[in-house]
């Protein structure tokens, strides 16, 4: 065992006749890592970033297939190393193909560190995270909460939420709701949302960043709170300049295809003429 690894300990094993399950847990020194690649085939993946010089990552493997519990949750194989040429901590499952089978992850990890998330079945959730935070599910959801770095999220089936989030991001469901609330964006600052099917909701109470675009193709598309007031169309792209009065350093894009355009705010109203359909 290197110094970077600490003690792996089973702190959990149950097994009956149909299942068996067990957790372990290991923590690294974070020094000289700047980003955690954590894969998973099934199972969910929670990251929690707190002010801590140490990554923690919990494992949590499950297998249900009666007798077979025992012998398909040894074949779940869990593997945590660095790859130095990127300075990267690989967190990875490997598992065999047989239904019952899981293995999900606990992360904790210095609020700085860039995230790359992926599972092709379960859930995904990050909270208070600064860094980069790149998530794809392909049947599940993905969470944020208070999070300020960039986010780049791609969702198949499922949910999207970024709550009280700061900083750019860029959102691709194919089935699944949108729901957004951006709190103090920078003034260069890009969020980009889109869905082929189900409805968004977006949320601006303090400040619009550089550029907002919410896209639906089927469903319907909802922006509130925002500080600018302005009718659109159903069935019509309509790009507004908004800022405070006097100043046009701000862009929103509304554009649904078949469905509801609702804009709401209360700071003050964009003349018509400076609209324009595209």
């Amino acid at each position: 065992m290197t110094r970077i690894a600490a003690a792996v300990m089973v702190v959990a094993a149950v097994a009956t006749a149909d299942t068996a399950s067990d957790t372990t847990r290991q923590s690294w020194p974070s020094a000289g890592i700047r980003r955690v690649w954590c894969l998973t085939r099934n199972g969910s993946i929670e990251v929690r970033a707190q002010d801590t010089s140490r990554i923690g990552v919990e494992a949590i493997r499950r297998a249900g297939a009666k007798d077979r519990a025992r012998l398909l949750l040894a074949q779940i194989k869990v593997s945590v190393r660095v790859e130095k040429p990127d300075s990267t901590l690989v967190v990875e499952a490997e598992m065999p193909d047989s239904r019952g089978v899981e293995a999900s992850f606990v992360l904790v990890v210095p609020r700085v560190m860039d995230l790359e998330l992926r599972t092709s079945m379960g859930g995904i959730r990050v909270e208070s995270a600064t860094g980069l935070v790149k998530a794809g599910v392909d049947l599940g959801g993905i969470e944020l909460q208070r999070t300020s770095g960039r986010a780049d999220l791609e969702c198949g089936l499922g949910p999207v939420y970024l709550q009280d989030h700061s900083g750019p991001a860029r959102v691709r469901v194919e089935t699944g709701p949108v729901e957004c609330v951006l709190r103090k964006p920078g003034a260069a600052d890009t969020v980009d949302l889109a869905s082929d099917a189900g409805p968004m909701k977006v949320f601006v109470p303090e400040a619009v960043p550089a550029r907002l675009d919410a896209r639906c193709s089927l469903g319907k598309v909802t922006v509130q709170d925002l500080p600018v007031v302005f009718d659109a169309n159903s069935d019509t792209a309509v790009t507004g300049w908004v800022g405070p009065e006097g100043e046009t350093n701000r862009v929103v894009l509304v554009d649904c295809g078949k469905g509801d355009v609702l804009v709401t705010g209360d700071y003050f109203v964009v003349e018509s003429d400076i609209l324009k359909k595209e």
